[in-house]
């Protein structure tokens, strides 16, 4: 439309061409700039919803993985636990005392 009522105004003689070019470089530069701001606004935006979802997905992670490490160290108690009753009944069939040099430590078993 600018471009449109420029050249009307030029064919008439209102404006000078090296005028009417000018102008429309400068509502181009104009609007290349207006264009440019909505996209970095609209850039910022989608940044910070795409950091929310990686915050939101990085507390789940590190609750799965609480949860997870309390797990493992359940099952560990429960380990070690089974290793001393199979200690214990192995050195009873034996007719070993029940405690060794260890002193019944299953992480000392040898």
């Amino acid at each position: 439309m600018a471009s449109a009522t420029t050249v009307l105004l030029t064919a008439m003689g209102t404006v000078g061409f090296w005028d009417a070019v000018r102008t429309l470089a400068l509502a181009s530069v104009l609007a290349t700039a207006a264009l440019l701001a909505v996209l970095v606004r609209r850039t910022n935006q989608q940044l910070r919803q795409l950091r929310s979802g990686l915050d939101r997905q990085v507390r789940h992670i590190r609750e799965i993985t609480g949860e997870n490490r309390v797990e493992l160290l359940g099952r560990t108690a429960e380990i070690a636990d089974r290793l001393s009753d199979v200690e214990r009944t192995l050195r009873e069939r034996a007719g070993a005392p029940s405690k060794d040099r260890a002193g019944g430590d299953p992480k000392a078993f040898t």
